[in-house]
């Protein structure tokens, strides 16, 4: 993520007003676009998430 770059990096305020963005706007939508887990995964990307989630349960 962009903590590092709050500590160190030349544009701190622009880091943090980024990762504010981010949460609010996982706080808001994050849970819509997230397919129920009996979905099947359309993309590989997908099917490494979901056997992410299954190893982490």
């Amino acid at each position: 993520m962009l903590s590092g770059e709050t500590s160190v990096g030349r544009y701190p305020v622009q880091a943090v007003q980024t990762m504010a963005r981010i949460i609010e706007s996982t706080e808001e939508h994050g849970l819509e676009r997230i397919p129920a887990l009996g979905s099947r995964p359309r993309t590989r990307g997908g099917a490494v998430t979901r056997a992410a989630v299954e190893i982490a349960d």
